[in-house]
């Protein structure tokens, strides 16, 4: 099973690996080229770095770090500054995340983290936005 997954992610474009262990599924693709993935222990969001330089401004993509190409943000605090930025997007599905709450819902939930854990994105994005 892990071979047929394996060769799935690899023709989806989905990540093989990453610096958390070996990808588990089901990689989830929470807007085009962004994954959501996530080892026995461990997990977050991962960017090819071209796709996100495209994507993403430069002071979330300063929130992750770098791995074999990707930009990686970790699930217990720096995925919320990419939520935060595809959320800005009124187009983004977020049914896509698979989570059964509101966007207002989710909104609250993104804004919590990154007071909690990316007080300066958190800056960044308070003096760009309408709010």
């Amino acid at each position: 099973m892990k071979a047929i997954n394996y060769i799935k992610n690899k023709i989806n474009g989905a990540p093989l690996n990453s610096p958390w262990g070996m990808i588990e599924d089901p990689i989830t693709e929470i807007a085009p080229g962004v994954y959501m993935v996530a080892s026995a222990s461990h997990g977050g969001i991962m960017i090819r770095k071209q796709d996100a330089e495209k994507m993403f401004s430069q002071e979330a993509i300063k929130c992750g770090f770098e791995f074999n190409g990707w930009y990686c943000f970790e699930e217990d605090c720096e995925m919320f500054v990419i939520m935060r930025e595809l959320l800005d997007d009124p187009d983004w599905d977020t049914s896509r995340c698979d989570i059964d709450i509101s966007r207002t819902e989710l909104e609250d939930y993104i804004n919590t983290g990154l007071k909690k854990y990316s007080a300066e994105y958190w800056r960044f994005w308070v003096s760009r936005c309408d709010c």
